[in-house]
């Protein structure tokens, strides 16, 4: 089924898309997005820019060396129409993020602002890869979580505690997260007015973390943060996952509340620098010895839910098998894959998800890798 790629990328190639330059053809991103449809591309050149709103399944990618910076206004927000999904490649998103609804992936962002680097509202869904959240003093979150969040090999940080309580790391209220390879933290405290906080805080809802790194807050002066407090019913399960709590004159707990531990999570390592016309690279996913594994790709993700599913499925009905496999004795496999190197497939995006079967016939998932064809 090697084969399946190549004819995805050539239907997704053919769809017909404008290419609008920022500032080339408008001097701010929301002049371009108001003359951009469904399918575009916006290139935008290394600068300072303006907040926007994109209510459309666009894609904005940051060219050169360095990102394009939002650092002031208001927050940027995106308001998707069902069956429709926006795309961020390379930006500096500074002002605060937030996803009022529908599907929208970043690769290769950085989120600050108030009162969250990025919220999701109950109708917004978010795939993050190689990704940055947080801030450096303040009651700011990283994250705050109402829909549902993906992530995989992304950093998020809570605010420091200074003259007032700094910030989380992630905050889940009534929403689900599903990590792999993340590394969450939460903020320190630098004066004894206030405790470190904590880094992954369930109010409500479901987590997942696979091969992550959890830790709360650390201070000198005061309590250390705790590494995960679940203050919701249903457990957080992880795998392969360190979990501590902060130093600090009381060290914090490394959890509190429902925490399961589980070798049947599976997580994904990326791939690398992305995805190049003309180069290779390999889909390795990581879990229990043994397990079966089936390599999927699509053109779009949106979260399904199902019984047999242990967490959500991205891909759901517009998934295609690539290929199948079962991990070694290191718990590790990989699957070759490659783009051929034409032109005409720069910015086609493409979803990557394993999935295994474990011991009670559920089928675990990866979070979804999301790829921008460079």
């Amino acid at each position: 089924m090697r084969w399946l790629l190549p004819l995805l990328l050539a239907t997704a190639a053919a769809r017909a898309q404008s290419v609008l330059s920022v500032p080339g053809m408008f001097p701010q991103i929301h002049q371009a997005l108001a003359a951009a449809q469904r399918g575009d591309v916006i290139e935008v050149a290394n600068g300072i820019y303006q907040p926007f709103v994109v209510t459309a399944g666009v894609t904005i990618r940051g060219t050169g060396t360095a990102a394009p910076s939002v650092p002031l206004g208001g927050p940027v927000t995106f308001d998707i129409p069902q069956g429709e999904q926006a795309y961020v490649f390379q930006m500096n998103l500074y002002t605060g993020t937030q996803v009022q609804r529908g599907s929208v992936a970043f690769e290769r962002c950085r989120f600050d602002g108030p009162p969250a680097g990025l919220e999701i509202a109950p109708l917004g869904e978010c795939i993050l890869m190689q990704c940055s959240l947080g801030t450096v003093v303040g009651p700011r979150d990283g994250a705050r979580v109402r829909g549902r969040l993906a992530a995989m090999h992304t950093n998020f940080g809570g605010g420091a505690s200074w003259v007032q309580l700094g910030g989380t790391a992630v905050v889940v209220d009534g929403g689900s997260v599903q990590f792999a390879n993340c590394r969450i933290r939460g903020g320190p405290a630098v004066l004894p007015q206030h405790p470190a906080t904590d880094a992954l805080v369930v109010l409500a809802g479901s987590a997942w973390l696979a091969d992550c790194t959890v830790a709360g807050g650390d201070s000198q002066v005061s309590a250390g943060g705790v590494g995960i407090r679940n203050q919701g019913n249903a457990a957080v399960h992880g795998a392969r996952t360190s979990v501590t709590g902060g130093a600090g004159t009381v060290p914090g707990a490394a959890t509190v509340g429902p925490y399961v531990t589980t070798a049947d999570l599976l997580s994904l390592w990326q791939v690398l620098n992305g995805l190049a016309r003309g180069g290779s690279s390999a889909l390795r996913p990581i879990g229990p010895t043994g397990m079966p594994v089936f390599y999927c790709v699509g053109l779009r993700a949106e979260a399904v839910t199902h019984p047999l599913l242990a967490a959500p499925s991205w891909l759901g009905a517009g998934g295609h098998l690539l290929g199948v496999g079962v991990l070694d004795a290191a718990g590790q496999e990989a699957l070759p894959i490659a783009v051929p190197n034409l032109t005409w497939l720069r910015d086609v995006r493409l979803f990557f998800q394993v999935y295994g079967l474990d011991g009670q016939t559920i089928l675990q998932s990866t979070p979804p890798l999301a790829c921008l064809v460079q």
